[in-house]
């Protein structure tokens, strides 16, 4: 999940870099690629992403937050909630100090889609679990994807948990 919002939000960032990641550099006290790498074209460092595949990936920070309802097995609320902590935690630790009105303040790629008036991003493939908190996730992101003329595929395992265990292991 963790690697799966690296992937998505890295992808999000290089392809949107006028938007995103120069104004991380400005706010810098000194621009780091001129430190680093004086004579080299910022635009020529940057990989060129041709797909993304993203394994129950966090992308997003709302659709994954909603409880499961009692007609769920015990292991299955525990199972959830546990999730939902852990997600929860680690976005936290990601949040941007820099400023929180520019798509800095962005941790999903989905969040950065939603502040961004144009949004550049290439195909895609979403794999995630049925029992997943994050499956609801990979829907949106999907959705909006296909809604902005993106290539996206979504591909859900029946029956799976988050990273493909589960209570009881599978």
């Amino acid at each position: 999940s963790s690697g799966g919002l690296l992937a998505t939000t890295a992808a999000a960032a290089i392809m949107n870099r006028k938007k995103i990641l120069n104004p991380l550099l400005k706010a810098c006290e000194r621009d780091l690629l001129e430190l680093t790498c004086p004579n080299v074209d910022s635009d020529s460092i940057f990989p060129n992403i041709s797909g993304v595949v993203s394994i129950c990936g966090i992308l997003d920070e709302r659709a994954w937050r909603e409880p499961l309802d009692a007609s769920n097995s015990i292991f299955r609320r525990v199972e959830w909630k546990l999730v939902q902590q852990a997600l929860t935690f680690s976005l936290n630790c990601y949040r941007n100090i820099i400023s929180t009105t520019t798509p800095l303040s962005a941790n999903t790629m989905v969040t950065m889609l939603e502040k961004l008036s144009t949004f550049e991003y290439p195909k895609t493939m979403f794999v995630c679990a049925e029992c997943d908190p994050l499956t609801e996730s990979a829907r949106r992101a999907h959705k909006l994807l296909c809604e902005h003329s993106i290539e996206s595929e979504l591909v859900e395992y029946k029956n799976q948990h988050h990273g493909f265990y589960g209570l009881p292991m599978q």
